[in-house]
Formats: C-alpha cells, sequence, structure tokens
C-alpha cells in the first residue's frame, strides 16, 4: 500500500472543502440566483466545463441516422486509432467500447450523468456502450483536454459523459429502419417516449429497441478470397505425443478436392493450398461481424419534497444480445502408431495431426448481458450560499454466454485413437460420435458497483470579477467482479476456446474539490483536487489547475495541467492462468524438433499460459493544453487546442512472441513472466505471459474546430462544423534490455492515422431540414511508403417536419458505397474495423410522430 503527499495547494483546496460553514461565511455577496437543482445531479457536465466540452445534442443524434450509441461514436475524430464494436470470435463479443487519443478504452473515463460507468463483466476492464440504449440518451459530452484528470482513474485520454433524459412534455412514437448494400448488416430501431410534469415534480421514461443484424464473411470484403490455414487435414511425424519432426503434409486418403465455396456443401470447404497442404476455407462459414440488439427501459422522475428539497430517482434496465459464428473447432492431436487413424502406419513414430472437426459444425456464441442502474438523490439548499447533494446508486451487469459446437480435446483424441471417429471421413461420423467429444461451454459474468455521495456547492466570496465558488464532494464506491468459466475451460481441456476464469473486488472512498476563482472580469482561474484511496493501493491524488484569459469578449484563450493515474483492472491482478497453444517464432526450438527447415520456416506450436499479475502498480499520467478559440461576429468561429499526453509506468499485456524475442536476445523479461526451456536442448517447453508495469507512452496532437451559422431570409438556416484531430506524435518507450529503453514512434504508422476529421452540414427552411456528414480518415505510411491511403465518405440526410414534432426523413450513410482497403486488416480481419465500417452503402427511413 503506498501513501503519496498532496501538493500544499491542493491540501488547503481539500481542507476548506470540510468546513462550508466557514467558507460561506467570508462571502459578503448577495445570495446566487442560479436554480437550485445543481446541474452536476442532472448529469452535465456544461455548467463545470463550457466551451472546453465537445457536445453531441439530441438534435444530432437525430440527423445522424445512427441507431444505437456505439456507431454514434464510432466516428469521433479524437478516436485516433478507432474504437471496438461488437465482432465474432472474442472473449467479450457484445462489448462496444470508446477510446481516444489512441491510448485504449481502458485509459478513456465513461462516466454515466456524472457518475462512473458500470464495467462489462464480460470486459473485466471496460465499460460496454451496448448496454446504454441511444432513445434513453439527452446528449454525449466529452472532456479531452488536462482537466479530465481529476475525475479518477482511467481518464488519462479523456472523460465521456453521457447524460440521460431527464425531462420530457407529451408523447414521442419513433422507428427506423435500414440495410446495407452488402448482405447483411441490417440496422432496426423503434423508441417510445413520454413525460409529463406538475407543480411539484416531472417522470420521463422511454422504451426501446435497436439492432443491427449479423454480417457473414462471405459476404464482405475479403471474404471471397479463400482462408488459408493449416489446421484443415494435415500432419507431422511425432518423435512424441508433443514434439514433431518434418513439414506438415495432407492426410492420405482424405478428399481435399473441394472449390473451398462451399457450394457442393459442408465437405466443399476443405481444398488443397497452393503448397499441397489440406486447407479450410473459414471464410466460408465465420461472422467477421456479430449482431446486437439492444432492449431498454429508462425511467427519471423527481418530486418537490419542500420549497428548498427535490428528490431524484432514476432507473435505466437494458438487455443487449449477441450472436457470432466462426468455423468449426481446429485442434491438433497425437494419433499414436497402430490407430486406424495413423496416416502413416508402421514407422512406429505416430503422427500430430491438425484437424479442423467440419463435421461437428461451425462454433456458435451467444452472449447476453443484462444491466441495471438505479439511482436516488436529493438536492435542496440549506443556506442562501450553500446547496447540498446527496445520493446512493447501484449498477448490477450480469452476463452469460453459450458456445456451441466445441471439442473437448482429450475426448476427441480417444475418438481418434481408436477409430470411432475417422480423419478421412470426418462427414461421415455417426452423430453419437460426434457428441460423444462436442461440448456446450458456459461462463457465467457479474459486475456489481455500489456507490454512495454527498456533495455541496458554495459561494466563498465575491470580487470585482464575480464570486468564487468550491465544490466539494465525497464518494465511496465498491465493486464486486466474477467471469466463470465451465470447469472443462478452466482446466484447458476445450479446443477452440481460450480464456480462464477471473474475480475481484475493489473499494474506494474519493474527496474531490474544485474552486472557481475570478481574479478579473477577463481572467479566471480552477483549481481541482482529488484524493482516491483503494483499499489494495493506497492513496492516489490527482490534480488539475485551468486557466481561461478573454482579452475581449469574442476571444479565449486557455491552458491546463494535470496529472492523473489508470489502475489496474480486476481481471489483470487476478484471472486464473489461461493455458493456450499458439504458433511462434523460434528457430532453436525448430532444430531441437530435428527439423531441417528451420533457416526458412522456424515457426512451431507451443505452450503458453496467461497469466494474472498480482503485483500490478497503477500508471500515472500528465497532462498538458492550451487553446484559443473566436467567435466572429458575422457567424464564423473557430477554435484550436493543443494537448500532450504522458503515460508512465505502463500497463501493458506482453505477448508469448514478445517474450521469446526478448529471451533469444537477452532482452529484460519483467518479474511475473518467464520462458521456460529445456535445459538441454533449449526447446521451448513453456511461455508465461501477461501484464506488466513496463515503458512509457508520449502523445501529443492539435485539435481544430470551425463552425459557421447563418440566417438568410430567402435561403433558410445554415449551421456548419468542421472537426479535425492531427496526431503530431505517438511515442512508445520500451524496456527491452535491463536498465536500457528504446522509443518508437508509431503516428501515422499502421493503424493510427495521423488525421481525423468531421464536418456536418444543416439547413433548415420551413418544414425541411438537410443534413450532410463527411468523414475523413488520414492516410497510414510506414518509411515513405503509403500503405493505406486516405477514406472519405459522406452521409446525407433529408427530413420533412409534417406536424410539430413529428418527422419523416430518409437518408444514407456512406452515400458513394465506399470500402476499406483490405490492406488495413490485420490477422484477424480483413479490414480494419477499428477504423472503418464496411457496411458500404445503408439507406434508411426514419419516422417521429409526436403526441
Amino acid at each position: 500500500m503506498r501513501t503519496l503527499r498532496l501538493p500544499h495547494a491542493i491540501r488547503a483546496v481539500l481542507m476548506l472543502s470540510l468546513f462550508p460553514g466557514v467558507a460561506a461565511a467570508t462571502s459578503e455577496a448577495e445570495p446566487d440566483q442560479a436554480e437550485a437543482v445543481p446541474e452536476s445531479l442532472k448529469g452535465s457536465l456544461v455548467k463545470r466545463h463550457g466551451k472546453l466540452l465537445h457536445v453531441i445534442n439530441r438534435d444530432a443524434i437525430e440527423a445522424s441516422g445512427k441507431t444505437c450509441l456505439a456507431y454514434l461514436l464510432f466516428d469521433l475524430p479524437m478516436s485516433s486509432d478507432g474504437n471496438q464494436r461488437p465482432r465474432s470470435g472474442s472473449s467479450d463479443q457484445s462489448a462496444a467500447k470508446v477510446s481516444l487519443r489512441g491510448l485504449d478504452a481502458t485509459r478513456t473515463l465513461l462516466l454515466v450523468d456524472g457518475r462512473p460507468a458500470a464495467i462489462s463483466p464480460f470486459s473485466g476492464s471496460e465499460s460496454n456502450l451496448g448496454t446504454i440504449p441511444l432513445a434513453a440518451v439527452e446528449q454525449v459530452e466529452i472532456l479531452a483536454n488536462a482537466t479530465a484528470a481529476t475525475y479518477g482513474s482511467g481518464a488519462a485520454a479523456a472523460v465521456v459523459n453521457i447524460v440521460l433524459r431527464k425531462s420530457y412534455s407529451g408523447m414521442q412514437v419513433s422507428y427506423s429502419t435500414g440495410k446495407p448494400s452488402i448482405r447483411g448488416g441490417d440496422i432496426e430501431a423503434a423508441a417510445s417516449v413520454m413525460g409529463f410534469s406538475g407543480d411539484r415534480g416531472s417522470i420521463v421514461a422511454s422504451v426501446s429497441r435497436d439492432s443491427r443484424a449479423i454480417a457473414f464473411a462471405r459476404d464482405q470484403i475479403g471474404g471471397d478470397e479463400l482462408g488459408v490455414t493449416s489446421f484443415g487435414n494435415n500432419y507431422r511425424l511425432a518423435n512424441s505425443p508433443i514434439a514433431p519432426i518434418g513439414g506438415l503434409r495432407a492426410i492420405p486418403g482424405f478428399d481435399c478436392s473441394g472449390s473451398g465455396t462451399g457450394a457442393a456443401g459442408p465437405a466443399d470447404v476443405f481444398y488443397q493450398s497452393a503448397s499441397g497442404l489440406c486447407s479450410y476455407n473459414f471464410n466460408a462459414v465465420a461472422a467477421n461481424t456479430a449482431s446486437s440488439a439492444t432492449n431498454g427501459l429508462h425511467v427519471a422522475g423527481e418530486f418537490e419534497i419542500s420549497p428548498n428539497w427535490t428528490a431524484h430517482l432514476q432507473t435505466t434496465v437494458s438487455r443487449q444480445s449477441s450472436f457470432g459464428q466462426y468455423a468449426p473447432t481446429p485442434a491438433e492431436v497425437f494419433v499414436p502408431e497402430g490407430s486406424p487413424n495413423d496416416p502413416v502406419p508402421g514407422d512406429g513414430r505416430g503422427a500430430l495431426v491438425q484437424h479442423r472437426f467440419g463435421g461437428v459444425g461451425p462454433r456458435k456464441s451467444t452472449f447476453d448481458e443484462n444491466a441495471q442502474d438505479v439511482r436516488l438523490a436529493v438536492s435542496g439548499r440549506m443556506s442562501d450560499r450553500w446547496q447540498l447533494t446527496a445520493g446512493i446508486r447501484q449498477a448490477d451487469h450480469q452476463g452469460q454466454d453459450l458456445g456451441r459446437n466445441y471439442i473437448v480435446t482429450r475426448l476427441a483424441e480417444l475418438a481418434i485413437q481408436d477409430g470411432r471417429y475417422n480423419l478421412r471421413d470426418p462427414f461421415g461420423a455417426p452423430q453419437s460420435v460426434l457428441d460423444s467429444f462436442s461440448a456446450v461451454i458456459n461462463r457465467d459474468a457479474r459486475w456489481k458497483q455500489r456507490e454512495a455521495h454527498v456533495g455541496s456547492n458554495f459561494d466563498l466570496f465575491q470580487t470585482s470579477a464575480g464570486t468564487s465558488t468550491l465544490e466539494a464532494e465525497l464518494s465511496w464506491l465498491d465493486q464486486d467482479y466474477f467471469d466463470q468459466y465451465d470447469a472443462l475451460q478452466s482446466a484447458g481441456q476445450i479446443s477452440g476456446s481460450s480464456g480462464n476464469s477471473a474475480r475481484g473486488t475493489r473499494t474506494q472512498a474519493s474527496l474531490e474539490t474544485r474552486w472557481f476563482l475570478p481574479v478579473h472580469e477577463s481572467f479566471d482561474v480552477t483549481l481541482a483536487g482529488r484524493l482516491d484511496h483503494d483499499h489494495d493501493f493506497g492513496s492516489e491524488p490527482t490534480a488539475s489547475l485551468l486557466l481561461q484569459w478573454r482579452p475581449w469578449r469574442a476571444l479565449e484563450i486557455h491552458g491546463a495541467i494535470g496529472s492523473g493515474y489508470t489502475l489496474p483492472s480486476l481481471d489483470a491482478l487476478n484471472q486464473e492462468p489461461s493455458p493456450f497453444a499458439l504458433s511462434v517464432v523460434d528457430r532453436r526450438t525448430c532444430l531441437a524438433l530435428g527439423r531441417t527447415d528451420c533457416f526458412q520456416n522456424p515457426q512451431v506450436q507451443v505452450n503458453a499460459v496467461r497469466l494474472a499479475n498480482p503485483f500490478l502498480e497503477p500508471e500515472q499520467n500528465q497532462q498538458i493544453s492550451a487553446g484559443v478559440a473566436y467567435e466572429f461576429e458575422s457567424g464564423w468561429s473557430a477554435g484550436v487546442d493543443y494537448y500532450r499526453i504522458k503515460v508512465s509506468d505502463r500497463l501493458v499485456a506482453i505477448l508469448p512472441q514478445g517474450l521469446i524475442d526478448r529471451d533469444n536476445f537477452g532482452g529484460f523479461i519483467p518479474a511475473g513472466l518467464s520462458v521456460v526451456r529445456d535445459p538441454q536442448t533449449g526447446a521451448l517447453l513453456r511461455v508465461e505471459s501477461g501484464y506488466t508495469n513496463t515503458g512509457s507512452l508520449d502523445t501529443d496532437g492539435v485539435d481544430l474546430r470551425v463552425g459557421f451559422r447563418t440566417d438568410t431570409d430567402h435561403f433558410g438556416h445554415w449551421e456548419s462544423t468542421l472537426q479535425a484531430s492531427h496526431l503530431l506524435h505517438q511515442r512508445i518507450g520500451s524496456e527491452f534490455s535491463a536498465g536500457e529503453a528504446y522509443e518508437f514512434d508509431i503516428a501515422g504508422d499502421f493503424g493510427m492515422p495521423e488525421q481525423r476529421a468531421e464536418w456536418t452540414t444543416h439547413w433548415t427552411q420551413g418544414d425541411w431540414r438537410v443534413s450532410a456528414r463527411t468523414i475523413g480518415i488520414g492516410k497510414q505510411d510506414r518509411e515513405e511508403e503509403t500503405l493505406i491511403g486516405t477514406y472519405v465518405t459522406h452521409d446525407l440526410q433529408i427530413a420533412w417536419t409534417f406536424s410539430p414534432g413529428s418527422t419523416l426523413a430518409i437518408g444514407a450513410t456512406n452515400l458513394a458505397d465506399r470500402f476499406p482497403s483490405l490492406d488495413s486488416g490485420g490477422s484477424t480481419m480483413p479490414w480494419n474495423d477499428y477504423l472503418y465500417n464496411a457496411w458500404g452503402r445503408t439507406p434508411y427511413v426514419q419516422a417521429t410522430f409526436k403526441f
């Protein structure tokens, strides 16, 4: 446990906040005429941060044509390397996450109404946007400067605050549907919102459903190419049950003459590759993107208890379901000498077979995440200068994952060894034999979060420039997490599945203060401090200083500096060892196995285990930002901001290949991780990979905003906004050898474009509105060679208001039907699905009726 000392200025502010009566007594000013309900309780950060926020309001949401929150935030210019959406084959298949500044979703803090969002139990480290129904959202606020640091752990890059609806008058029903140019990926959304208010209170309720259908790889770009894998039906001679020798060869006697397309049936998916091996075209049966559907109910109300006090109750219940499908299970099994399936009988060796269990069928996975979030609070005035808020909250996310058509490795191996399952006729096996070694796997996961907070906002004193105010809040947060895999998965007995159980708890008490001091009518200072005490890591202080100067009314110059931290996630600290096998490059092992092709193809399969690291420490970050904003009298506005973020003691997962390279070249292997070799031959026996604190990350860039709005007599109302983000550097420092660090810059490199931009224009004339949006993603190159060119798409919507509050809209996203380059793809996807959509043109119809 660590206890860190606070700077003197911050400690003074924290101490002052504990005595609101003393602070208020110093003021001789008249009572503040602000509304009795603090803005913070309503969930918005606008009152606190003003123009420093990037806001997506309800009008912009409806004009975007997006039906879910994940796709609304997908194209943010500040998302340097993109955002995750539901994808097949992932342990958090249903998750949609937001990541800003290219720093990963674990360093972008997600808030709901100003409070920390619950973590998805399938992830254990990040929140899932898919559990927040878009119909319940009033606006999205993004704080991406140095003042974000004081919102707690995980705010190194930015804070994204989702403000839910608190009021509405009347009833509204809406429906939208759209169909991409590809097959699959259809979108549909329906919602109803109802609200009313009276003399002493108000209530608003919404019920909604949004969905996007699954899209199979064969129907998307890159899916027409035959997937190549050694896990078709091939073998190697064996020195032992785990040590192959020689190269791979196709299993003799198996008909591998299919086209690979599957047009003639399941067996047609097997085909002979150019190298003569028997391959399996996984593109014919797998899906790259998983389906996602969210059903949501949101209710919020407030009631005036007395003239000075108001009670607030809010609850959101949602269920997100996702379906994914990927190729039948691959497995490597040992076939001993004397088995009917031995491909080379009589040599006395046996064989190691890489086989695809096509007869069992494709793996299918269904994820369900049920989320409940309930909040009760009161707000009121203790005196003319002192406002008080207090509340309790509980968020409970429960997840279930069912996977079908997986293989129990040892049972399948026995069926192969005794001949009950014929490697040369996998589709002819009796169903009883297939059932004897296939399995339905499952996970049961839960993240429960309880919170209590009490805060005050009071006037300190009056200056010639205005009222100095102090906000203070005490809060308590308790988190309980588990992700339980079934026993066979935990024991590493299931082929085609990886991961293992994890669990943990975290309790944190926090004190946050924010002091606003108007030094001059044109110059303000805001000093914020936060002290978090974690039951495992001790005390972590954060602080920020914001200076705002307005030389004249239209011009503002601002600068900020802050420091923060990110705690290790509970799964990284507590996950059970997760064994898996993978292919790596290691010439020493290759030679030890007696192979003769090790200088041309040193790839070998090894056993590895992914470990938790209970000795992880919080990573630290420092932020600076500065900018200028100007509003012209002609309707134009412009702003530019510079930011720099430095992360030290970086939390990073080192993969097995990285550890092997360090071992081969004398590099530094962090404590708790290891590479275990045979002391005689040098062959790899086991690689223990996992998380550690190592290295640094240093990023900086520039954000640009240009806006224009005008009203004309004959040509309607115009609004246009250009937002762009330019990444200057993304330097990653790593400690390869003990005491020796090296640094490389990946800005503009593969998957990290230097530029992203969004240009939106709205034109309104009478009952008609036209909205256009252009999204641009910069090129990516390496060593002066352009790998992926600039990518630009256009969206368009035309809306007609046929009665007050009721509209009919038609539109299309990706109007020009553009698709990303296949050069952007990696090992798991034909294209970079974090940066690009591959749905093609998606026309849609959207109807809204208000009563």
